[in-house]
């Protein structure tokens, strides 16, 4: 599953924890995707008997490449029964 959100930081943070407050009491693992240039690849990749995840990101669509990649991975992440969300500011 994926969300994108798009605006304002302060919007965004109150929608993330409506999202992260459920995703943790149904015992989800819950992690922050840091921006730093990790190739997006690594967001779908996880052991084989781990928990279902709630990943998290801020602003990493703002280098056209990782935006690329993410646009590559979209299909897979979609598909996938982990949460990803994206946050991105105007």
């Amino acid at each position: 599953m994926l969300y994108i959100f798009y605006g304002h930081r302060f919007w965004m943070r109150r929608k993330l924890e409506r999202l992260l407050t459920p995703a943790r009491e149904k015992g989800r693992s819950v992690s922050r995707f840091p921006s730093d240039g990790r190739p997006v690849a690594e967001l779908l990749s996880q052991d084989l008997f781990s928990r279902k995840r709630c990943v998290w990101s801020e602003n990493i669509m703002g280098d056209p490449a990782r935006e690329a990649e993410l646009l590559e991975a979209l299909p897979r992440l979609v598909a996938s029964p982990d949460i990803f969300i994206f946050l991105e500011e105007e």
